[in-house]
């Protein structure tokens, strides 16, 4: 698409940023995180996992 391919998708990059933040957390968490945090960049992926971490929401 548009001239590049990915060779991982977004969602899961976000997962791997989302792991590596908070490696405890479920894999439900971590699946609902990540579709939560679309089009965010790894700054502010992490700063979603955090403000998670601190408030459980």
């Amino acid at each position: 698409m548009h001239g590049h391919k990915l060779e991982t998708p977004y969602v899961e990059m976000r997962r791997q940023i989302i792991r590596s933040t908070a490696p405890d957390l479920s894999a439900e968490v971590v699946d609902r995180l990540a579709l939560e945090t679309a089009y965010m960049k790894r700054e502010q992926v992490v700063h979603a996992v955090n403000e998670y971490l601190a408030s459980g929401r």
